[in-house]
């Protein structure tokens, strides 16, 4: 695979550098640049430029860096992905302001410099024609690149274009024999900036790295090796400053550094079949992303038998052409280790929306020009036989493009909220009956929330209402105890069952259609307003914990009263009042203790004659089980009730947790005599 040190000194490696650009180039690589941002563009006209959260968040974040607010190192919320995207848009944002087609506009850039590096990284590798061929790919992408092209989701196109360019320098160092300080100072720098920009970057570094390091050692022996790995580590570090800044002064240090933490390895063979049955044929253009089924019959076997030619003819060009023999083993290097990398990591799992495996288009583009170019080179030699696979080759590899574009719908569905409906795609509807009905403020799922801040330019904030939890910007969610009555706003399914849980709950409200939504608001207690009960310790009775009772009504919700042992049918709370009292309501508030709520739950009210009424029970109760997951206060109101005590009794069971309070209140009407 290598040469021995004696047949590459430095004289005899420095190969002939291509020509510089002719006119023919600059009017192929134009023409590549229209049709690519046409393709890219008129994608975003059919969308209307629609977001989904995560790409609001790039642009809250943009909008607060154009507003003069401190940039943010990451992502919001997490530890990993720079903000350099962010950055970008805010320029945008400053010039034009906010929008969700100047959000787009930086992705989109990126996407058009990322045909030009696959034609320098196809033309170093071979030839001009090889460069031709990748970039015309890259130009008319499958659907996944078309996509992720316009996606301002935290740097996945940015780190694709920047990690092609360390692939251009690598292959020049070696193909040119640019052994030296100069080179590896650019190359760490860029791939630093690329590890802060994105974790991906790790598929760069790893063959970049691996490859490099062996030639190096080969050819110039430990020393001068060890001399390069300094200057190019140093250069990673300056390059990637902002990451390594924000991980040595948080506390903890190094919170990025789970994002690394490998998958399961009792996962690792399914990750690999998930790569080769699911993500790989949606990079090649067999199937589009976020669906199961082929473009059209048997594109996964033309893909597959595309996909093996093209990887045959490059080893084969590795082993009998020297001249080539270093840049093509860097490209097969690359995209051999990133399905191991994959698949080990804890994003292995992600076949069917395979956004982690983008950086496959940076190989892969320049050895689909490699082939087509080599091929075509032999025609002389072949005859007819080279010509034809040429005409197959190509027609081949375009109709899977062509028809993962436009074999019926090319645009994504937006993310699914509840049972299989969606975010709408217009939610303009939904800000007129806010704006309307003087809201500021509501309570609704993650794709529909931060969406929703964005596009209303921060006039209208949420609080996460059920899953995703991720929390991107903790103001929006301040204080949320006075705004725990704010308008929900759901997806009809949703709507319908969480109004029977409320119903259950004993609440009342509104319910009103507003486009493809339905809103939940004007939520209040059925037995009207409320005032608490004061409870001594000496009134209550546990079957657990008894000495710890006083915990249940000490008014500190950061302190926790609990079984200390694993839920199980028959644990109960007792209430004893000391005299009789007429009550409405109770709340069992879970503090920080969300995951210890009773799995289920049965309320009785003691009657001053002795006799029980049951007032709630959870078991079997879907719609109520639904209102109350996740939520931190269970809630709970009826009319007004003589009782002279409680029993609230825990009848679920699991194996792990134990049930706790930090605080019990129990309500009697405001206005009772």
């Amino acid at each position: 695979m290598f040469e021995s040190p004696r047949r590459h000194r430095e004289q005899g490696l420095k190969a002939a550098k291509p020509n510089t650009l002719d006119l023919v180039d600059y009017i192929f690589l134009v023409a590549c640049l229209i049709l690519g941002f046409y393709l890219r563009f008129s994608f975003l006209r059919q969308t209307n430029a629609v977001i989904d959260a995560d790409e609001a968040i790039v642009g809250l974040m943009a909008k607060h860096i154009a507003a003069g607010f401190p940039v943010p190192i990451f992502y919001y919320g997490q530890a990993y992905m720079g903000s350099l995207e962010a950055i970008l848009v805010a320029g945008v944002f400053y010039i034009f302001g906010p929008s969700s087609l100047g959000l787009k506009l930086v992705p989109l850039l990126f996407s058009m410099i990322f045909i030009l590096c696959v034609y320098f990284l196809g033309r170093y590798l071979f030839d001009r024609t090889a460069g031709r061929f990748a970039a015309l790919f890259a130009a008319v992408p499958p659907h996944g690149l078309l996509v992720w092209s316009t996606k301002a989701r935290g740097g996945f196109i940015e780190v694709v274009v920047l990690g092609t360019i360390c692939l251009i320098l690598g292959l020049k160092i070696l193909k040119y024999y640019k052994f030296n300080i100069r080179s590896f100072s650019l190359l760490g720098l860029i791939l630093g900036l690329a590890w802060w920009v994105n974790n991906q970057s790790i598929y760069y570094c790893f063959a970049l790295g691996l490859t490099l390091g062996l030639y190096a050692l080969i050819r110039l022996g430990l020393l001068r090796s060890l001399t390069l790995l300094t200057v190019t580590l140093s250069s990673f570090l300056l390059g990637g400053a902002a990451f390594w800044y924000a991980n040595l002064s948080w506390r903890p240090k190094f919170q990025s550094f789970f994002i690394f933490e490998h998958s399961n390895p009792s996962d690792l063979v399914k990750n690999i079949h998930g790569f080769f049955a699911q993500g790989l044929p949606m990079i090649l253009g067999a199937r589009r992303f976020w669906n199961t089924t082929a473009v059209f019959p048997y594109a996964e076997v033309i893909a597959y038998s595309c996909f093996t030619v093209i990887m045959i003819v490059a080893v084969s060009l590795a082993v009998l052409r020297r001249e080539h023999r270093g840049g093509i083993i860097l490209l097969l290097v690359f995209t051999c280790s990133i399905p191991l990398i994959f698949a080990t990591s804890q994003f292995g799992w992600l076949s069917q929306e395979p956004r982690y495996l983008l950086p496959l288009y940076s190989s892969y583009f320049p050895l689909i020009g490699l082939s087509l170019s080599f091929l075509r080179s032999r025609t002389e030699e072949l005859g007819a036989i080279a010509e034809a696979a040429v005409y197959i080759l190509f027609s081949a590899l375009l109709s899977l493009h062509l028809a993962s574009l436009y074999h019926g719908e090319i645009t994504p569905g937006e993310p699914f909220i509840f049972k299989g409906e969606r975010v709408a795609k217009d939610q303009s509807q939904l800000y007129d009956w806010l704006e309307q009905n003087n809201y500021r403020h509501i309570k609704t799922n993650y794709w529909i929330g931060y969406r929703t801040a964005f596009e209303t330019n921060e006039a209208i904030t949420f609080s996460r209402y059920k899953g995703p939890q991720s929390l991107r910007i903790p103001d929006y969610e301040r204080d949320i105890r006075r705004r725990e009555y704010a308008p929900l706003v759901l997806v009809p399914t949703q709507a319908n069952l969480l109004s029977k849980g409320l119903s259950d709950q004993g609440f009342r409200f509104r319910t009103t259609p507003v486009g493809s939504y339905v809103v939940i608001d004007q939520i209040s207690p059925i037995s009207g307003e409320q005032k608490l009960v004061p409870l001594q310790a000496e009134e209550l009775a546990t079957t657990h914990n008894q000495e710890e009772r006083a915990l249940l009504v000490d008014g500190k919700e950061d302190q926790r009263w609990g079984t200390k042992h694993v839920q199980e049918p028959g644990m109960r709370i007792d209430v004893n009042f000391s005299k009789p009292r007429i009550i409405s309501g109770l709340n069992l508030d879970l503090g920080a203790w969300k995951h210890d709520y009773p799995r289920e739950l049965v309320i009785y009210g003691i009657s001053p004659d002795g006799s029980s009424c049951k007032l709630i029970d959870t078991r079997g109760n879907t719609a109520l089980h639904y209102a109350l997951e996740e939520e931190r206060t269970l809630e709970f109101y009826f009319p007004k009730l003589s009782v002279k005590g409680l029993s609230i009794s825990q009848e679920g069971q699991t194996p792990q947790m134990d049930w706790s309070l930090a605080e019990l209140k129990v309500f009697e009407p405001e206005n009772d005599k």
